[in-house]
């Protein structure tokens, strides 16, 4: 009787159990037996396949339209090892009236089969706005480098920060993060290069983007491969003109041997604009050596940072480019390969004038004239003194200095660079002495050259 009992108690539970799994919808783990349900909840072979990664969370505003958050990075696929996370998303920018930059996107985890996958890089932060312009949008993570092997892949780099506006123009965006590297053996690959950071907008013209990470080397030996370069900061822009975009990092070397493998060269900066021309690019990393024996091979070069831009009026680009960082040395042997030699920076935006760097920037103010009742500069030798029917008339050296003379003004010839106007100039004659009787206007003495310069009228 008890036993009987005991079946009809046991019968009830599992009914129960069974009506209670139905009306969720199914026949759930509650009737299945325990291995089964174990197996059910794998999501791969006996690996364990990445974690997606969590959104950024969404900026402040106080008028404008705040930057979104960045969307988490999708985990990677495995087979036996552990498959990477996917990388966080970067937080959204904040703003006062302008719109702020988005967060960017995490990177994808790597896949893997037996090692250890890379994780995908964090999306960076968006830029924030207090103008009414728009901020840069955070640039997006890395994707984490592939295992084949038992060793690591590396992970995938940070996207870079948005930049800032605070002007009307727009802000650079952050950089891609540089992917993580393969590893085929039992090394470790090199990581991704995190992304500049997207230059400042203070004015009407749009700021450089930050440079994309270099690419993590390649490990198919028992040593670890180059880490890419971090890419470069774009360049801030006050005036109307574009700032140079930051260089991209360079790529970390390759291992397979012992040795380790040289890390990829960092971009260049980006040029600054705080004219109308735009400045130079930063120059790219150079990549890092291969070592294939038991000696490090060297690293990469950094790009140089490009040229600033300060012309009004221009049109086109005006400072030069960063020159590209050297590739590293390879090393096959036991020694070390040689370092890359950095790249060259780009020249600034100058105009020359009788033949001299005078000025960084052609704008010009002439200063009112004193008047003087007997010569002023009897200190200064004289080469010769002599009358001369028609001086030279050429324009004027800049900056002026002390004008001497009476109010005037002075005739103006423009001033033609690649074809395009830029500015006028004044125009003035040139005297070895001190023309107190033979100049009508006004005079200043250039101690560069050991002249006098009296004003051209109009």
């Amino acid at each position: 009787m008890q036993a009987k009992r005991t079946r009809k108690t046991q019968q009830l539970v599992v009914a129960t159990a069974m009506a209670f799994s139905l009306a969720l919808g199914g026949v759930g783990p509650s009737v299945i037996g325990s291995a089964h349900a174990a197996a059910l909840a794998q999501p791969s072979a006996s690996g364990n396949g990445g974690n997606g990664g969590a959104g950024g969370a969404g900026g402040s505003s106080v008028n404008g339209r705040a930057g979104n958050g960045g969307t988490g990075g999708a985990g990677g696929s495995s087979v036996t090892g552990q498959a990477g996370n996917g990388g966080t998303g970067g937080m959204g920018g904040s703003t006062v009236n302008g719109q702020a930059g988005n967060g960017g996107t995490g990177g994808m985890g790597g896949s893997t089969v037996h090692g250890q996958a890379g994780n995908g890089g964090t999306g960076g932060r968006g830029g924030n706005s207090t103008g009414s312009g728009n901020a840069g949008n955070g640039g997006t993570g890395g994707m984490g480098g592939t295992s084949t092997g038992s060793g690591h892949a590396g992970n995938g780099g940070t996207g870079g920060q948005g930049g800032t506006s605070t002007g009307s123009g727009n802000a650079g965006n952050g950089g891609t993060g540089g992917a993580g590297g393969t590893s085929t053996g039992t090394g470790n690959a090199g990581n991704g290069g995190a992304g500049g950071t997207g230059g400042t907008s203070t004015g009407s013209g749009n700021a450089g983007n930050g440079g994309t990470g270099g690419k993590g080397g390649t490990s198919t030996g028992t040593g670890n491969a180059g880490n890419g370069g971090t890419g470069g900061t774009g360049g801030a822009s006050t005036g109307s003109g574009n700032a140079g975009n930051g260089g991209t990092g360079g790529a970390g070397g390759n291992a397979t041997g012992t040795g380790n493998a040289g890390n990829g060269g960092t971009g260049g900066t980006g040029g600054a604009s705080t004219g109308t021309g735009n400045a130079g690019n930063g120059g790219n990393g150079g990549t890092g050596g291969s070592a294939s024996g038991t000696g490090n091979g060297g690293n990469g070069g950094t790009g140089g940072s490009g040229g600033n831009g300060t012309r009004p009026g221009g049109l086109g680009q005006c400072g030069g480019n960063g020159g590209n960082g050297g590739a590293g040395g390879s090393a096959s042997g036991t020694g070390n390969g040689g370092n890359g030699g950095a790249g060259g920076n780009g020249g600034d935006c100058t105009i020359i004038v009788n033949n001299t760097t005078q000025v960084t920037n052609v704008s010009w103010t002439m200063p009112t004239p004193i008047f003087a009742s007997a010569p002023v500069y009897v200190d200064v030798p004289v080469v010769s003194v002599q009358t001369v029917q028609a001086p030279p008339i050429v324009t004027c050296a800049l900056p002026f200095g002390t004008l001497y003379g009476h109010p005037v003004d002075p005739k103006l010839q423009p001033v033609i660079v690649d074809g395009v106007t830029v500015d006028y100039l004044p125009l003035c004659q040139t005297y070895t002495y001190e023309p107190f009787l033979d100049c009508a206007t006004a005079y200043y003495y250039y101690a560069d050259q050991n002249l006098f310069y009296c004003v051209v009228p109009a």
